[in-house]
C-alpha cells in the first residue's frame, strides 16, 4: 500500500513537472529558436532543457529536506543527526523525476526551427501535440490505476465488537423515616460497583487484555514489567499526586520484518478507571540501537524504555493503553497500585 501512494505521488510530480516545462519551452520558442540560429545542436538545446528540470526538482527536494528537518524537530524536541545523510539522499528522487518530466518539453524544443522567430513561420505542431496528449493520457490513467489501487489494497480498520458487562438493577428498598441512616450507610458501598465497570470498558478497547505478571504476557513481543513508583531522575511529585515508572519491551527477529518498524511508546496513555487518561511525562530509552528518533524501532535489537506517567495519588487501579504500529496487537494492561 505504501509502494502504491509514493507511486502514485512520484507520477503526480512528474506530471506537474511535464506540464511546467511544456508551457516553459512555449513561452521560451523563440528565444530557443535564436539559439538555433547561432549554431546550437539539437543535443545542446535538449541538454539545457533537461538540466532545467534537473535544477528545478533539486531545488524542490532542498526544500522539502528543509520542512522534514523543521517538522522532525518540533515534533520529537531532537534533530535528526543520524538521518542527515539519507535525508539528504532523497534529494535524488525529485531530480530524477525532474529530468523524466522535461524529457517531453526537451524534445519539443528540439524540434524548433530558427524560421518561427525569424520569419514568423508558424510549424505545424499537431504531431508534437498528440504526442503530449499521448503521454498527458498515460500519465493520467496510470494516475487513476494507482488511487483505484490504492483503495483497493487498504483494509478498513475494524474495531473489536466488545460485550459490554450486563449489570442487574439493584432492588429498591421500601423504608419509614426510621430507616434513612441505613440507607445513608449503604450508599458509599454502591459506587465500588459503577467503578468496575468503568475498567472493564477501558480494559475492553484492547485486544489483548492483560495484567502484571501475566504468564501469557511474557511469551509476547511486546511486554510490560513491574512499575516503579519514582521517577527515574528522583524528582519529587506535585501534591497528591504520584510517578509511576513502567518498564516496557518490544522485540522483534531481525528476519520478520526489514529495517526498522513504526514504534511510538510516548503515544501509551495511562487510564484511571473513571476514564481520565494520562500522557507520559518522561520516557527513558535504555537501548538506542534499538529505538531511534522516537518512532522507530529496528528489528533484531530489543527495545527497553521506560514510561513515566504522573497520575492522582489516590487511585489503586490504572491501565495502561499501548497501540502501535509495531505491535499487531493493542494492549490493555491492568496495574495494581499499593
Amino acid at each position: 500500500m505504501h509502494y502504491v501512494a509514493m507511486g502514485v505521488a512520484l507520477l503526480i510530480a512528474m506530471l506537474t513537472t511535464t506540464e511546467i516545462m511544456w508551457q516553459n519551452v512555449s513561452e521560451r520558442k523563440p528565444q530557443l529558436a535564436v539559439l538555433k540560429a547561432l549554431g546550437w545542436q539539437n543535443t545542446s538545446i535538449r541538454r539545457l532543457v533537461l538540466t532545467e528540470g534537473a535544477l528545478t526538482g533539486f531545488f524542490a527536494g532542498l526544500l522539502g529536506v528543509k520542512v522534514t528537518i523543521i517538522i522532525v524537530t518540533i515534533m520529537y524536541q531532537q534533530f535528526p543527526t543520524s538521518e542527515l545523510p539519507f535525508l539528504f539522499a532523497t534529494i535524488l528522487i525529485p531530480v530524477v523525476t525532474g529530468v523524466l518530466g522535461a524529457l517531453l518539453p526537451a524534445e519539443r524544443a528540439v524540434r524548433i526551427t530558427p524560421a518561427e522567430a525569424i520569419g514568423g513561420h508558424v510549424v505545424n505542431q499537431k504531431k508534437v501535440e498528440k504526442r503530449f496528449r499521448l503521454a498527458l493520457g498515460t500519465t493520467a490513467t496510470a494516475l487513476v490505476v494507482g488511487i483505484i489501487s490504492l483503495f483497493g489494497f487498504t483494509s478498513p480498520e475494524v474495531k473489536p465488537v466488545t460485550e459490554e458487562a450486563s449489570t442487574t438493577p439493584a432492588p429498591t428498598a421500601q423504608t419509614t423515616g426510621t430507616k434513612q441512616a441505613d440507607l445513608k450507610d449503604t450508599k458509599p458501598k454502591e459506587t465500588t460497583a459503577p467503578k468496575e465497570d468503568d475498567l472493564q470498558k477501558i480494559m475492553n478497547l484492547g485486544t489483548f487484555q492483560t495484567f502484571i505478571g501475566d504468564p501469557e504476557l511474557k511469551k509476547r513481543e511486546f511486554q510490560v514489567g513491574e512499575p516503579v513508583f519514582a521517577s527515574p531522575d528522583g524528582t519529587e511529585p506535585e501534591a497528591g499526586k504520584r510517578f509511576v515508572s513502567l518498564p516496557i519491551s518490544l522485540f522483534h527477529e531481525a528476519d520478520e520484518y526489514d529495517g526498522y518498524m513504526d514504534y511510538r511508546p510516548n503515544g501509551f496513555r495511562m487510564y484511571t478507571p473513571d476514564g481520565t487518561k494520562y500522557s507520559p511525562v518522561d520516557m527513558v530509552n535504555h537501548n538506542k540501537k534499538a529505538f531511534k528518533n522516537g518512532f522507530r524501532y529496528f528489528t533484531g535489537e530489543k527495545s527497553e524504555i521506560d514510561l513515566v506517567f504522573l497520575v492522582p495519588e489516590q487511585e489503586k487501579t490504572l491501565v495502561l493503553y499501548a497501540s502501535s504500529g509495531a505491535m499487531p496487537k493493542v494492549y490493555t494492561v491492568k496495574i495494581e497500585v499499593p
